[in-house]
């Protein structure tokens, strides 16, 4: 039996180590994806940045929003684009409701002043547009769980004036990947800024999603291995499981990660699948074991059982002989036993004197 726990916990062993290096190939995949798409956008805003339409804010609008046209439909991933001033406002946007907006920069980029000629990733921001974002009746409702990445790349204009290109980057894009890398697995994903903000997670549920845009500073891989390790993986505490398999990866170039991880209960599932053959035999084995020892043991104890008696019925009749002794000792008549001869063979003590 010990040798049967034994195979079956390293099997065990086995398919955890095998899982973690899966989740470790798929968190390595789905970071190159996501690294990708924010690179995309990156470059499309720093290119935009140099068009001569976009260099002043003080350009028509109409001209600058078809300048950034192109761009907008080359990249489906990106919900708009908008150029902002010094002050905030919305000088041209390929949607038209965000014109004349007055937009949070510091807000929209977590507080972080980045220098001319960078580009940063913000926070994740509720709203469809820019235009949600300001307060007031011509602000349109925001549905639940709609939210944007924003991408925002500083420069100077023409006229020395400060100048940021802003992408709404849509989640849903993330999401959308990760759910068609992972549908068939029994994996899950999901991807949070630096700082531990979830930005877009594979899991549709509707716990999973309203953990978007939520903080989880919390896991080990904050508290343990960043920024010491940018990639690892464990068995414990994930982002949408308490105790799962979690493998993450940190973007090359972005300040985003990317967690993918499987429920351990599911592990334990595929292992039982694999080796219930291996179970099978095993218990039968340990039955037969079991049966084998059950009648050893059955059969010590009827011998001893036997043992026993024999031992008590000598007893028994020493205990009888030397009461007819005692008895013979004190009978003061004549008793004697002849063969068939009629010779004596026993007398009393009373007669031999």
């Amino acid at each position: 039996m010990a040798a049967v726990t034994f195979v079956l916990l390293n099997d065990l062993r086995a398919t955890v180590a095998s899982s973690q290096e899966q989740a470790r190939t798929l968190a390595t995949v789905l970071e190159d994806q996501a690294t990708r798409t924010f690179d995309s956008g990156h470059l499309a805003l720093s290119t935009l940045a140099h068009l001569p339409a976009l260099r002043s804010g003080q350009g028509d609008p109409a001209a600058m929003a078809e300048a950034m046209q192109p761009v907008l439909a080359g990249l489906p991933f990106l919900r708009g684009l908008a150029l902002v001033d010094a002050a905030g406002r919305v000088v041209a946007a390929t949607s038209p409701a965000d014109l004349g907006a007055t937009v949070p920069l510091e807000r929209l980029a977590g507080g972080v002043q980045l220098g001319q000629g960078q580009t940063q990733v913000g926070v994740l921001t509720p709203g469809r547009s820019l235009r949600s974002l300001e307060p007031g009746p011509q602000s349109p409702p925001t549905p639940r769980g709609l939210t944007f990445i924003p991408l925002i790349h500083r420069y100077q204009g023409d006229h020395g004036e400060a100048l940021a290109l802003v992408g709404m980057l849509n989640p849903d894009t993330l999401s959308n990947f990760q759910y068609v890398a992972l549908e068939s697995s029994s994996y899950e994903a999901v991807i949070t800024s630096y700082d531990g903000q979830v930005l877009a997670t594979s899991d549709t549920a509707s716990t999973s999603m309203a953990l978007v845009g939520q903080t989880v500073k919390g896991l080990p891989i904050f508290s343990r291995y960043l920024p010491r390790q940018e990639h690892a993986s464990y068995v414990g505490a994930g982002a949408l499981n308490q105790h799962s398999i979690v493998a993450f990866r940190v973007s090359r170039t972005q300040p985003v990660l990317v967690i993918v991880e499987e429920p351990y209960d599911a592990a334990q599932l595929r292992w039982l699948g694999s080796s219930r053959h291996f179970i099978a035999i095993g218990a039968a084995l340990v039955l037969v074991v079991l049966g084998l020892s059950l009648s050893i043991w059955k059969g010590r104890k009827a011998r001893e059982a036997s043992r026993q008696a024999m031992e008590a019925a000598q007893q028994r009749i020493a205990q009888s002989e030397r009461d007819m002794s005692v008895l013979m000792r004190s009978v003061q008549e004549l008793i004697f036993r002849t063969d068939e001869h009629g010779v004596l063979t026993f007398v009393n003590a009373r007669w031999t004197w």
